[in-house]
């Protein structure tokens, strides 16, 4: 579920000034690929923009948070940006999205791209604290959204540093359009209207000029100034020496002394107690604080200018200003340290009361009672597991102690499942190794059966198919029915097996069992799986033109749930290639071969050698042999800097598919 105020664009104050030199700047950003707006906190960009884009309604607004610096919570947001710029053109991209099914960022802002053909109005994306972006994959695809973004998308960047986004190249091409914290400082005429909307007695224009020109033009220095102008006489000038040139823990300590001691004890409390959330709203606000009318305190804080933020146009949800918000948790952990597991245990309760069980998850762990996030982990954590939140369970499994992860074995899996979704099959063997050992707890024949259907994906995975075989068939003989998934599982790697071993009509039914229980749970990499296999099997026993339509079926498939992106789409040209070469359909087979080595130039090249086989094939077969000598240097290349094996295939679905 995503937190609607990561969505909205800030509301404007009453009192802001609008910055009519810089929005005129502004007004030639849909002439550029980029709009970037970088300086240190502080300097007034939210505000900027936020003024910039009332006008526009084809907008979405992204903003980033610590936890978004994941591929695919930061897709999501992204994805669920431009669906509301558009009024829902971008459907395809937000299922793909949402079922995961995309093998990387890339992949999915170019189903993103093709969504927005049907677009033609200009399109803005504004992404707020990029920041906070730190992952080179999220780095990476975001200088590929630039490089390929449709002609009538701007993305307009708000950062405190130069994002590593390319930003040489789109400068040399004259398609970024910049401000600096130097452009966005305040000018004498700005600072004079800034103060003119807070003050109730009006500065001279020279006054307002010595005090812009001492803080070097910095909004919130200005804003802090005007709040200390209102505390009585002398204050400002005071204020604005004391600002001048002040570094951060300088200014940590004016904060303290200028701010918080100079509210009521109430409110300091409310803002130091507030300041744990990364979102406030009123039910949130009166669980964490005790404070029954939330509304009423958020909206007072908002009044007194104490760099609280509207994030909607309702007026539900607030956030402090970044600056202030940091300075504010770190006096929590200082003031409140005692009281710190209670706030966050009611922010987590309250989180989880709205539906929000990420969040909640976040806050249990830093309250640091472990047998709340252990309930929270059980009731929610598959639902999160197909959600791509990793990280987050991965390090709220970290924070349990082992003793309570050995006493509940669905935890265990889960986290077992985790490894093997990243392909740390070896850590799978050692986790799951170390509770037999321990555990003493007793584990029902339905739970065995679950971790057997995952050691026997493990086992085929390392190539062992005996210990596969014998494990997968102890999982099915233990599962009903109603546990799909593990089911699944355990009946693919049995009839992969048997294809293995040449057991061609028995593994041919399993495959299409496979087939059947995966279309029913949605398994849409698992339906593929079965069908490539299906077909190769066919192909083995002879039956060329029935295994040409069951490509044709996996094909239908690719294209109906958006998978041309997977490597197993790689696996289903390849063998449609080596079909048409029996047929001696060699151009047909050449460029099939060529197609799946395209869906691989992601990957290691390795991955393409079985593809670049069947092109040498072809070369030789034409009788031309420089070509094919060539390749085969190529190929050899390859063999010889790399790891590979005979199987392949099952290396490439276990890349694709394993991410449960």
């Amino acid at each position: 579920m995503l937190i609607p105020s990561k969505l909205s664009r800030p509301v404007r104050h009453e009192t802001t000034v609008k910055r009519e030199r810089l929005i005129r700047k502004l007004s030639a950003a849909g002439n550029y690929r980029l709009v970037l707006v970088t300086s240190p906190a502080g300097y007034g960009k939210t505000t900027l923009i936020s003024h910039w884009a009332a006008d526009k309604a084809e907008l979405g607004w992204y903003s980033l948070d610590e936890s978004d610096n994941q591929t695919e919570r930061f897709a999501d947001y992204l994805v669920a940006a431009l669906q509301q710029a558009t009024q829902g053109c971008c459907r395809r991209s937000e299922v793909l999205a949402q079922k995961r099914q995309y093998v990387n960022l890339n992949a999915l802002f170019t189903q993103l791209f093709n969504d927005l053909q049907e677009w033609h109005k200009p399109l803005w994306l504004i992404i707020d604290d990029y920041h906070h972006i730190t992952n080179p994959a999220i780095h990476d695809a975001m200088r590929f959204f630039l490089r390929h973004q449709p002609e009538n998308v701007t993305l307009v960047v708000l950062s405190r540093n130069l994002p590593q986004l390319g930003i040489a190249n789109l400068r040399v091409r004259e398609q970024l359009l910049e401000l600096s914290s130097q452009q966005l400082a305040f000018t004498h005429q700005e600072a004079q209207a800034f103060f003119a909307a807070r003050l109730p007695a009006p500065l001279a224009s020279d006054e307002t000029g010595r005090l812009c020109d001492d803080v070097a033009g910095w909004a919130t220095a200005l804003q802090l100034i005007a709040l200390s102008a209102r505390q009585g006489a002398g204050a400002a000038q005071h204020s604005a020496r004391r600002l001048s040139g002040i570094n951060a823990s300088h200014l940590n300590d004016y904060l303290v002394e200028e701010v918080l001691d100079n509210v009521t004890l109430p409110t300091r409390h409310f803002l130091l107690k507030s300041a744990l959330l990364r979102s406030l709203n009123a039910a949130l606000i009166a669980e964490v604080t005790g404070e029954e009318n939330g509304q009423r305190w958020l909206e007072e804080i908002e009044r007194q200018g104490l760099f609280l933020q509207r994030m909607d146009d309702s007026g539900h949800w607030f956030s402090y200003h970044p600056l202030f918000g940091s300075f504010l948790q770190q006096r929590c952990q200082w003031e409140l340290a005692a009281e710190l597991p209670a706030l966050h245990r009611a922010a987590a309760t309250s989180w989880m009361a709205q539906g929000f069980p990420g969040e909640a998850i976040h806050h249990a762990r830093a309250s640091g009672d472990a047998e709340m996030l252990r309930d929270m982990l059980i009731e929610h954590a598959w639902s999160l597991f197909n959600q791509s939140e990793l990280p987050l369970l991965e390090s709220s499994l970290k924070a349990l102690p082992w003793s309570m992860l050995l006493a509940h074995p669905n935890l265990v899996l889960l986290q077992a499942w985790l490894m093997q979704s990243q392909h740390r099959f070896t850590e799978v063997n050692s986790l799951l190794a170390r509770f037999e050992q321990e555990s003493r707890c007793e584990i029902d024949a339905v739970l065995r059966g679950e971790f057997n259907a995952l050691l026997a994906q493990v086992a085929i995975n390392d190539g062992n198919a005996d210990e596969a075989e014998r494990l997968a068939m102890l999982a099915l003989d233990a599962l009903p029915e109603s546990r799909h998934y593990s089911r699944i599982v355990a009946t693919s790697v049995h009839g992969e097996i048997l294809h293995c071993k040449g057991e061609l009509s028995n593994s041919l039914a399993l495959m299409r069992q496979t087939e059947h229980m995966a279309r029913r749970e949605d398994a849409w990499h698992y339906v593929l799986w079965s069908l490539i296999q299906q077909s190769e099997i066919l192909f083995a026993q002879g039956f060329l033109q029935t295994a040409y339509e069951t490509q044709e079926r996996a094909f239908a498939l690719v294209k109906a749930q958006h998978l041309s992106h997977f490597p197993l789409h790689e696996f289903l040209l390849r063998i449609r290639a080596q079909l048409l070469w029996a047929w001696g359909r060699l151009d047909e087979a050449e460029q099939a071969a060529r197609d799946g080595m395209k869906v691989l130039q992601g990957f290691q090249p390795q991955q393409q050698i079985q593809c670049l086989g069947l092109l040498v094939q072809s070369a030789i077969a034409r009788g031309n042999l420089d070509n094919a000598r060539t390749l085969l240097n190529r190929l050899e290349n390859l063999l010889n800097n790399g790891r590979w094996h005979h199987g392949w295939p099952m290396q490439i679905k276990c890349g694709c598919c394993t991410g449960r």
